[in-house]
Formats: structure tokens, C-alpha cells, sequence
């Protein structure tokens, strides 16, 4: 590892430490993300902004986003781990207070904007600092760190939820931006250093020949998983399915998340990773098709249950399979700018994703075609994985 010293390597009380700061950021991301996230797309289509013209929006923030996750990279190289992860939770405390000052299409988009940004530059930002701490350990060290992440979207939720009972959406709103201001000053404890490694232009990087096809996977799970998850909520509003019940469904998500995120992360270590990345495809594949049953049967509250127990499964095997397997495949101080250009790629894949879903939703009767055709795509992913080195 070329950015901790030797004593912070040899050191088992530093990395207990630094573990502990690292489930402290997860944690109050989770906070931030699940009380906002679901409210924001309620708080959409109550103010007229319907479920079509969210994932338009969703769709041309994904270019910007890109870019941002791109630079992401860059900065976690050139000027330390741990102020990307700052960079990418203070964007994300923007989200809210853009909602709250305004909810024309225009103030929307830039709070989607700020929250995808921060979700998905996070994402990298967050999964290099881990990997960065935990070397070797890096799933068990992630698995710790999304524990904390998955009892904050326990309670994210249901906080979310009386705070709107309340305050109303201010109260929401509030909250999920103190939260998310709360991980990015955690970071300032944790000191990774920086390679000083020089980039020009935008650093798109060409990925090496040992991750293309890791990068092909990415890719096509971004583009089938967006094609339907991030407007879920938005989905739950459009068939009537009440607000208190996306508050339940999603902390039932939370909770299978909760149960097995530290298993999967001991077992991402242990474990061939890339077998571990082929179960949380088809872990997502049957929650697609569990969704589409729960509306074929006018809300059916096992088989929505049934869909969001497995998607947590889904998130749970997916976050420390892919970081032990890119740890694995990657040394040296360009690690940052080699996941932010596979993040960049699969997010451009992504820009489609929610027309998409919106157009094949219009266009087959019944409201769900679009969660058959990403089922058929992660179970394709499914095997292909398996076929990477």
C-alpha cells in the first residue's frame, strides 16, 4: 500500500481506530441518505413533478455525475483518501437545502444532481479510503463499515418518516443535511496521506487489460440496476403505494442488509470474490422480478417485502466483493483515478438507463416491463462475471 506509513501499517490500534472513524462516516451517510433519499421523490410528485419527468432528470444528471465521480478519483490521488470522502458528503448536504429553497424542475434536478453526485462519488471516494485501510482485510473492513451504513438505513427511514409526520419535509430535510455535514468532518480524523501523483486534462484513464472485463461487469450492472432502483420510490408513489409503507419496505431492505453485510464481508476476503459478485447479481435479478409480482398483485405486501429483502442481500454481497476484487487486480497511486474511470464508463452507461425503464414501463402493458428486462440483464451478468479473471 503506497499511501499509509509503515507504523500505521504495522499498527493494529491505528487500524482499530481508523476502522471505527470509517464506520462513523458510513453511518451518518446512511443517515443522511436513507431519511432524504425516498422523502425527495415523494416530495417530487407531490409537487407535480411525476414519475416520467423524474427519470428524465434522473438521466441528464447522470453526465454531470459522471464527471464529478471522474475528478473524485483524481482528488483521492493527488490530495489524500479521506478528503475525497469530505468533498463527496458535503456536496451531498446541498441536496436538501436545494430541495427546501425551492421545488421548481429546474431546483430539482440540481438536488437530484447534488444527491447522485454525492452517492456515487461517495461510493468511490468512501471504497478507496477502506481499501486503503484495510489492505488485505479490505472486505472485512468494508463489511464493518456498511454494518454501520446498514443500521443508519434502519433507522433512516423511520426517523425520515416522523420527522415529516412533524416538521413536515423540513424537518426531513434538516436533518439529512446536518448528517450528512456529520461525515464529512469525521474524515478530517483519518490522515491517509497523498501520492502526489500529476494527471492533465480530465484524467479519463485507459483501464488495464487485468479489469477491462471487471470493468464490462460494472458497466452493464449500472446500466441494468438503473434502470429501475434509484426511482423505486418513485415507482411506490405512482401505483399508491402509501409513504408509511416505503418507509417499512425499506427499512425491511435495511434490516436483511444489516443481518448479512459482516458475514459477506468475511466472506469477500475469504472467498473468490468474483462468485460472491455472480450471487448479488442474481440476488437482484429475483428482486426485480419480486417487485413486478408485488404489482401485478395490486401491492402485495409479502411478495414488496420479498423485493426489498433481497435487494439488501444484493447490497450487502455487492460492496465487499467488488472492493476486495479491485484491491486484488490493483496496487500503486493511481488506484483512485482506475476506479473513477470504471465508475465514469458504467455511469455513462447509466445516462439511458431511466428512459429506458420509463419508455418500456409506458410501453408493456401492466406497468413492470421494465423490471423484467433488468432481471433478464443481471442474470446475464450474472454468469458473465464468472467468466472474468
Amino acid at each position: 500500500m503506497i499511501y499509509l506509513n509503515a507504523e500505521f501499517k504495522s499498527s493494529h490500534y491505528d487500524l482499530r481506530k481508523y476502522s471505527v472513524l470509517l464506520f462513523a462516516t458510513y453511518t451518518l451517510f446512511g443517515l443522511a441518505f436513507s431519511s432524504y433519499s425516498y422523502q425527495l421523490r415523494y416530495y417530487a410528485e407531490h409537487n407535480g413533478i411525476d414519475y416520467s419527468f423524474q427519470s428524465k432528470l434522473e438521466s441528464i444528471s447522470y453526465i454531470l455525475v459522471a464527471l464529478f465521480i471522474l475528478n473524485i478519483g483524481k482528488i483521492s490521488d493527488l490530495v489524500g483518501r479521506e478528503r475525497a470522502v469530505f468533498i463527496t458528503s458535503a456536496v451531498g448536504s446541498l441536496s436538501p437545502v436545494i430541495a427546501l429553497l425551492s421545488i421548481s424542475p429546474v431546483s430539482f434536478f440540481f438536488s437530484v444532481l447534488a444527491l447522485n453526485s454525492a452517492f456515487l462519488g461517495g461510493a468511490v471516494a468512501r471504497n478507496l479510503l477502506a481499501i486503503e485501510i484495510g489492505g488485505v482485510k479490505t472486505g472485512s473492513v468494508v463489511g464493518i463499515a456498511m454494518t454501520g451504513t446498514a443500521v443508519a438505513m434502519i433507522f433512516g427511514p423511520i426517523i425520515g418518516d416522523l420527522l415529516k409526520g412533524s416538521f413536515g419535509f423540513f424537518g426531513v430535510f434538516s436533518f439529512s443535511s446536518s448528517m450528512f455535514v456529520g461525515s464529512a468532518l469525521v474524515s478530517f480524523f483519518m490522515k491517509t496521506g497523498k501520492s502526489g501523483v500529476m494527471y492533465k486534462g480530465w484524467g479519463i484513464s485507459s483501464i488495464p487489460s487485468e479489469l477491462r472485463g471487471f470493468a464490462t461487469f460494472a458497466t452493464l450492472d449500472r446500466f441494468a440496476y438503473y434502470i429501475w432502483v434509484p426511482l423505486i420510490f418513485a415507482l411506490t408513489a405512482s401505483e399508491g403505494i402509501s409513504i408509511q409503507s416505503s418507509a417499512l419496505l425499506y427499512s425491511i431492505q435495511n434490516a436483511a442488509w444489516l443481518i448479512f453485510q459482516f458475514p459477506m464481508g468475511i466472506l469477500a476476503d475469504r472467498w473468490d470474490p468474483r462468485k460472491l459478485l455472480s450471487l448479488s447479481e442474481i440476488l437482484t435479478s429475483l428482486s426485480a422480478i419480486m417487485l413486478a409480482v408485488g404489482i401485478v398483485e395490486g401491492g402485495d405486501i409479502v411478495a414488496l417485502s420479498s423485493s426489498f429483502a433481497l435487494l439488501g442481500l444484493n447490497i450487502a454481497s455487492w460492496a465487499p466483493s467488488y472492493s476486495s476484487y479491485f484491491m486484488k487486480k490493483t496496487t500503486g497511486e493511481r488506484r483512485g483515478i482506475y476506479m473513477a474511470s470504471i465508475n465514469f464508463y458504467a455511469t455513462i452507461a447509466a445516462i439511458p438507463s431511466p428512459f429506458v425503464g420509463g419508455a418500456l414501463r409506458s410501453i408493456i402493458p401492466g406497468g413492470y416491463g421494465h423490471l423484467l428486462f433488468a432481471a433478464v440483464l443481471h442474470a446475464i451478468n450474472a454468469a458473465y462475471v464468472l467468466r472474468i479473471r
